[in-house]
Formats: structure tokens, C-alpha cells, sequence
């Protein structure tokens, strides 16, 4: 009896049942009662149990913490209100498809969830491997947190996207961007920040501010960058949906390199780590590089007729 599995008590009378109703045809009345207190008597010392599994029954709530408190993790190091708007999306998405924990969720389970959220929302390949970074995320975590043994997106993997290469800024995208800064805006200071995007090809990155040449205050030209994303209406004026300082930054080496500038100084310039190896034993001077970017400032300059 020991080595028997454990059953519900529902099941156990079930089972009974199916029994003595099988044996009616070939006992009579008073033997059926003897089989049954039988059966009785001999199943009393299995372990009944409502959730032999031990499934966690209230798995809602339990799945609603883990976001909360995955989600809390992610603020703390830093991810924006955007990006945690994002991760919290998907995964409510997860919420409102699972019907177990995520902590009993397998990789089969992940698989048809990816299939199903493809399905239901008719997304790219890039949009669906961005779902399923988000669960990795999320369960890699939860392996961290030794909520379970082992991170079932292991097993998942990254899905082939094609590759987007962003265009740079021709030389008449950038004079329309620029006479279009000029006659919506009255701030000065707007049409600095685009020549200084344009001149020094630098990002401005949250947690980016090793440039040599320009030293900026990283806030303020964020929040700079994204007024003249607003008052230009990019999508109407040159063909884009919104500016990139990527976009920027391609256009100033495309400049700098057609104009005879090695790739070395032109990375030097847009501020571009080298390895480790290579940073620890060179360092550019910024005297040189000041002389280089004069000497070939009138490449990335353009003259607005």
C-alpha cells in the first residue's frame, strides 16, 4: 500500500464505483454490498489528497507577485518607464494566457505561448524575439531568485530577425531638417542642438558622456533632442517616422571618411570605446584630435542656402 500513488478521495470513490457497476452482471445484490465494503476497507490506508501535485491552485495570484516583484527589480536598476511599461505588457499578456504558475510553466508551455502571441497579434519577427528577450528576462530571474530550478527559455532560441541597416541623412534631408528647425522654432537653442548632433556625431545615450571634444550636460540635450523630434514633425518633412542621433552620427563619418579620414580617428572622434587591451595601453590625445576635427570641419558643415 505504501508504494501506491496518492489519489483524491473523488477519485477513490470514483473508482469504486466503476467497480461494483462492472461486477452487476454477475453478482447479485447481497455480493455487490460485500465488494463494496471491500474495497472500502482495503483503500482506508491510502493518503488521500485534494492536490496530489501539489499544483499551486491560486496561481493567479501567485503569477501577479512575481510580475510585480520582477518588475520592481528592473526599476531598481534602472530601465526607464517606458522599457518597464513594456516588460510588464508582455508579460500580462503571459498573465491573461496561463493556466498554471509561472514557476510550473515548462518550455513547451513558452513555446505555444510565442506561437500564440504571434498568432493573436500578427507581429514581425523582430517584435516576437523582442517577446521572447522579455521572458528570458523574466524567468532567468526567476531562476536567480531560485524561484525555480532551471530557466525553461534555455531551451528557446533567439528568433532570426532580418537585419536593419539605418540610413544616414543625405545632404538635402539635412537641409530641409534644418530650414524646417529655422521656421518652426523661435528657440535658438534648438538649432544648436542639431548642429552640435551634426558636428561631433556623438551619441547621448543615458550613461554615455566620454566624449574628448564636447563636454555636454546629457539631460538637458536629451531633453533637447526629443523637442525637435515634436516641432519638426519629422514624418512630414523628411520622409521618417521620427530623427535618430544614429542617423546623425552616420552621417557625420560618412562625411568625415569621404573626406580621407582614417576609421581610427574618425572612432575617436564620434567617441567610440576601443577593447580593453587597446585602452589601456593608448589614449588620444585631444589636442590631436581637435586639430583633426578643425581640419576637417568643412566636410560635415553645410551651408544653409
Amino acid at each position: 500500500m505504501d508504494n501506491l500513488k496518492v489519489i483524491t478521495s473523488e477519485y477513490k470513490r470514483q473508482f469504486i464505483d466503476d467497480i461494483v457497476t462492472g461486477m452487476e452482471g454477475y453478482l447479485d445484490n447481497n455480493q455487490l454490498l460485500e465488494l463494496n465494503k471491500s474495497l472500502n476497507k482495503h483503500s482506508a490506508n491510502l493518503t488521500i489528497s485534494e492536490n496530489p501535485d501539489n499544483i499551486d491552485l491560486n496561481y493567479e495570484h501567485t503569477n501577479k507577485l512575481l510580475i510585480k516583484d520582477f518588475i520592481k527589480s528592473k526599476k531598481i536598476k534602472g530601465l526607464s518607464s517606458n522599457s518597464l511599461k513594456y516588460y510588464e505588457g508582455i508579460l500580462s499578456k503571459l498573465y491573461d494566457w496561463a493556466i498554471k504558475s509561472f514557476i510550473e510553466c515548462n518550455s513547451d508551455d513558452l513555446k505555444e505561448f510565442l506561437e500564440f502571441y504571434k498568432t493573436m497579434n500578427s507581429c514581425s519577427a523582430t517584435t516576437l524575439n523582442n517577446t521572447r528577450r522579455i521572458l528570458s528576462s523574466f524567468f532567468r530571474w526567476l531562476e536567480i531568485e531560485e524561484k525555480i530550478f532551471m530557466n525553461p527559455m534555455k531551451q528557446i532560441p533567439s528568433i532570426k530577425t532580418p537585419k536593419k541597416v539605418r540610413k544616414a541623412f543625405t545632404d538635402e534631408e539635412v537641409e530641409i531638417l534644418r530650414k524646417q528647425i529655422h521656421k518652426r522654432s523661435n528657440n535658438v537653442r534648438n538649432g544648436a542642438i542639431f548642429e552640435l548632433f551634426l558636428s561631433s556625431g556623438r551619441r547621448f545615450d543615458k550613461g554615455y558622456n566620454h566624449h574628448l571634444l564636447f563636454k555636454t550636460n546629457l539631460d538637458a540635450f536629451n531633453e533637447g533632442f526629443q523637442e525637435l523630434n515634436r516641432i519638426m514633425c519629422a514624418g512630414q518633412v523628411a520622409d521618417m517616422n521620427r530623427i535618430r542621433s544614429h542617423m546623425m552620427r552616420k552621417f557625420h563619418a560618412s562625411r568625415l571618411y569621404n573626406d580621407g579620414l582614417s576609421i581610427d580617428k574618425i572612432d575617436a572622434l564620434q567617441g567610440r570605446a576601443k577593447d580593453n587591451t587597446h585602452n589601456a595601453y593608448f589614449k588620444e590625445s585631444p589636442e590631436k584630435l581637435k586639430e583633426v576635427y578643425l581640419n576637417h570641419m568643412d566636410s560635415i558643415m553645410l551651408v544653409m542656402k
